[in-house]
């Protein structure tokens, strides 16, 4: 089954992280999946606590798209905050807005 990212957007934000990862979960091991719903699951990943998979996964992602890059970006300045590495935070959080 392949993601919807409409629905998986309405579980995010609903603050339902656990159920949009579990919607999302079976369409997560098949490419390629939309970079948007990435988007979603790391930030879904971050929310629950798990923020060094949020972090891998928006690394990973490669794009031109300006606005998925600012949103992965932004993951990895949360990411680099909730772990007290302000430096790190700051670099990450001052990329997402240069894209």
């Amino acid at each position: 089954m392949a993601i919807s990212y409409d629905t998986l957007l309405g579980f995010f934000t609903r603050g339902h992280f656990l159920e949009a990862l579990r919607y999302a979960e079976p369409s997560l091991h098949q490419r390629p999946i939309d970079l948007r719903c990435q988007i979603l699951v790391a930030r879904c990943l971050f929310h629950i606590g798990k923020t060094d998979l949020a972090s891998d996964i928006a690394e990973s992602i490669s794009t031109n798209d300006a606005s998925i890059k600012s949103r992965a970006a932004s993951i990895q300045g949360l990411v680099g905050r909730r772990h007290g590495d302000l430096r790190v935070a700051a670099h990450h959080f001052h990329n997402a807005l240069a894209f």
